[in-house]
């Protein structure tokens, strides 16, 4: 028996509904089951031959990235605007991860309608991530940084 017939006779079967098929022709014995994997096996009588096995291609999926979690208390953007790191484009960044911010330091600023406001930190602590890009427009409750 050729891979085509058997490849044939395992697609009849699958869109048959069978659950069991089993025939024996010319010393090959085949039985097939469907279950909720389809697997069919093919096997010879002769006993020099080994034993070959046909299975229905099975899609896996790659296991998707899990990315680290990052615990900390999120400082939320309190208007909807613009966000700044830094108070001018050739000045140096208000903060960056692993900076310690003491209450009340300056994070960034939110431009809104023409108006500069500075963020501050609400508690002590370090920046474990900052989660928004410079000039990236921010929505009223967006979270900016991860404080620790």
């Amino acid at each position: 028996m050729q891979i085509k017939e058997i490849r044939e006779m395992i697609r009849l079967v699958s869109q048959s509904g069978l659950s069991v098929f089993e025939m024996e022709n010319d010393g090959f014995r085949i039985r097939m089951e469907n279950g909720t994997t389809t697997q069919s096996t093919v096997q010879t009588l002769v006993t020099e031959e080994p034993l070959t096995e046909v299975m229905a291609p099975v899609a896996v999926e790659a296991p998707t990235p899990v990315a680290p979690v990052i615990e900390g208390t999120p400082v939320k953007a309190p208007l909807v605007g613009v966000f700044y790191g830094s108070p001018a484009p050739d000045k140096p960044e208000f903060v960056k991860v692993g900076d310690t911010v003491a209450k009340g330091d300056v994070l960034c600023i939110i431009e809104a309608m023409k108006v500069m406001n500075e963020i501050t930190a609400e508690k002590a602590g370090v920046v474990k991530q900052i989660l928004v890009e410079n000039e990236q427009l921010v929505e009223y409750g967006q979270e900016l940084f991860l404080i620790g």
